[in-house]
C-alpha cells in the first residue's frame, strides 16, 4: 500500500511541476511596452519612456501563475503570467497567456505566446 501511495505521489508531483524548454514574449500598450524570457529564464523588460531596459534572470521561479517581483534601483517590476485567452488587438489576434505588468505600483495589461 505504501509503494502505491509513493507512486501516486511522485505522479502527482511531477505532473504539477512545470518544464517549459520555450522562450516567452509578451507586449502591450498605452504605454508600449515588451516583456521577453529566455530558454534560460533571463527577463528582459522594457517600456516606452524608460530610461534603459531592466534585465535580471528569474531562476528556478515558474513562468505561469507566479507574481515575480524585481526591484531594479527605484524601480519595481512586477509581473503575472495567466493561462487565459487574450486578444491583442493592435495585432488582430488571440494569445493564449494574458500578462499583467506593475511598474511602481502602476498597472499595465498585454498578451504573450511562449516560442521555440
Amino acid at each position: 500500500m505504501k509503494n502505491i501511495l509513493l507512486i501516486v505521489a511522485s505522479i502527482l508531483l511531477f505532473s504539477c511541476s512545470e518544464s517549459i524548454d520555450q522562450s516567452f514574449s509578451a507586449s502591450g500598450d498605452n504605454p508600449m511596452w515588451s516583456l521577453s524570457i529566455s530558454k534560460e529564464k533571463d527577463v528582459r523588460f522594457s517600456m516606452r519612456g524608460m530610461e534603459k531596459e531592466i534585465v535580471f534572470n528569474m531562476g528556478d521561479e515558474k513562468y505561469t501563475e507566479t507574481l515575480h517581483k524585481h526591484q531594479e534601483g527605484d524601480i519595481l517590476l512586477e509581473f503575472n503570467i495567466l493561462e487565459r485567452e487574450c486578444h491583442n488587438y493592435v495585432k488582430e489576434k488571440t494569445e493564449t497567456f494574458q500578462v499583467i505588468i506593475r511598474v511602481n505600483g502602476e498597472k499595465f495589461l498585454g498578451c504573450g505566446q511562449f516560442r521555440d
